[in-house]
């Protein structure tokens, strides 16, 4: 065989490797996009009372700011909320009222309330833990999402709507906890709202179900 008929015998092997390596640099790119823009994207942050609201069991504080963060009690992206609001809390060395609302399905509230993210609450200091059943505050303060957290001065206005963590389930501090902090202390802040990162907060009603988030059933 000549030299000649073996360039062109090879020719198709050639054009057969460029195109597996494109097709794997595809699937590469692929990947790497989903896995981003999964972890960046974030719900739609729902439109919280800018007043204290009636007819709720939960109290405002009068001497000092009431910071309320809702928490679906089995949401994994959830855990990195907690970590950096015990850190928060700690920094503003208790010059804030701070309750978890862990969302529960009355049915289901033995169950649900042995997660981890309960017993991490727990063990936080200078944070009360209450069970919101079936969502009742959740849904008089109209938040959706789990990690949403919202501060109200003492005279019951709202400060801050938001997250604390910079993604989906990833510790490290945000613009969020940075505003928080900064309106604790009295200084005025840029950022009034910040992206909320975590799983559907649990909804009963009539029709439908559990609401559905990170890529499969909200933990029923």
């Amino acid at each position: 065989m000549t030299n000649s008929t073996k360039q062109i015998a090879s020719e198709p092997n050639r054009i057969a490797y460029q195109m597996l390596i494109a097709i794997w640099f595809v699937a590469v790119a692929s990947g790497f996009w989903l896995l981003t823009s999964y972890n960046f994207a974030s719900n739609t942050v729902s439109s919280a009372p800018t007043e204290w609201p009636t007819g709720t069991n939960l109290k405002l504080d009068t001497n000092s700011p009431t910071l309320l963060v809702f928490i679906h009690p089995q949401c994994p992206c959830s855990s990195a909320t907690l970590t950096e609001l015990e850190q928060l809390v700690s920094e503003v060395d208790q010059q804030v009222k701070c309750t978890i609302l862990m969302g529960c399905p009355s049915a289901k509230v033995d169950r649900w309330m042995r997660s981890s993210n309960v017993r991490t609450s727990l063990t936080m200091k200078g944070i009360q833990t209450v069970i919101d059943l079936d969502g009742a505050v959740a849904t008089r303060f109209n938040i959706t999402t789990s990690g949403h957290c919202l501060l109200y001065s003492v005279t019951g206005n709202l400060m801050f709507q938001g997250g604390i963590t910079t993604e989906r389930g990833h510790e490290g501090e945000s613009c969020g906890q940075i505003s928080i902090k900064n309106l604790i202390a009295g200084t005025p802040s840029r950022i009034a709202h910040f992206p909320v990162f975590g799983c559907e907060l649990v909804r009963m009603s009539e029709k439908a179900g559990f609401t559905k988030d990170c890529g499969q059933e909200a933990l029923k």
